[in-house]
C-alpha cells in the first residue's frame, strides 16, 4: 500500500514536527522489514538444509528400515540423551 502524500506545510509547526517523525519511522520500519524478511528466507533455507542432514544421519545410524518413532517420542529421547550423557545411535536406543 503506497504511503498517501502530505503536504507538511498546511500543518501547524507542532503537528509539523510529529508527522515528518512519525514518517521517518515508518520508512526505517519498512527498511528494517525488508531486511528481516530476506534474512527469514535465509533461516528457512538453513532449517531446511538441517531437516536433510538431521535425515542423513538418521538413515546412516539407523539404516533405512529402522523403526519410525513419532516426532514426539523422538524429542523426548534426544532430550534424555542430552542430560544422561547417552546417545540415541547406541545399543538399545539410550543405553549407554
Amino acid at each position: 500500500m503506497p504511503a498517501a502524500k502530505i503536504d507538511l506545510s498546511s500543518l501547524p509547526e507542532g503537528q509539523r514536527d510529529i508527522i515528518a517523525d512519525l514518517l521517518r519511522e515508518h520508512a526505517n520500519l519498512l527498511a528494517a522489514n525488508a531486511v528481516l524478511k530476506a534474512e527469514a528466507v535465509d533461516l528457512k533455507q538453513i532449517v531446511e538444509r538441517l531437516e536433510h542432514l538431521v535425515a542423513e544421519l538418521n538413515h546412516v545410524v539407523h539404516g533405512k528400515k529402522s523403526e519410525k518413532l513419532g516426532d514426539g517420542i523422538c524429542q523426548r529421547s534426544c532430550r534424555l540423551s542430552l542430560f544422561s550423557g547417552c546417545s540415541l545411535g547406541r545399543a538399545g536406543h539410550g543405553a549407554a
